[in-house]
């Protein structure tokens, strides 16, 4: 019914609660306000790639690559994603994948 029809309109506020707690470094509440955010509107690219960068600073680089392939299914053309996908791959060694991404 009509709460469904709202939630997308909270993912951004959800969203932006993520970037306040990455700031303060509570870096596993904002992979959490992330996840929420993007359960809320699927297509919201950049909560995907502040999720891999909160992974990626706690060295999850698996996952990290995950959210920023999700980021770049989204936003096919985000030079952002793109690079921080390479960084991923030069971490986990993988140096010809990540000259790809770069």
């Amino acid at each position: 019914g009509h709460a469904a029809e709202m939630l997308p309109k909270f993912a951004p506020s959800v969203y932006e609660k993520g970037l306040a707690l990455a700031r303060l470094g509570l870096t596993s509440d904002a992979i959490g306000a992330f996840d929420r955010a993007l359960e809320l509107d699927g297509s919201l690219a950049d909560a995907a790639f502040q999720k891999g960068r909160a992974l990626q600073g706690l060295g999850r680089y698996e996952e990290a690559l995950a959210a920023y392939e999700q980021t770049l299914a989204l936003k096919p053309d985000s030079a952002p994603a793109w690079y921080q996908k390479g960084t991923v791959h030069v971490a986990l060694d993988q140096q010809e994948t990540a000259i790809e991404a770069f």
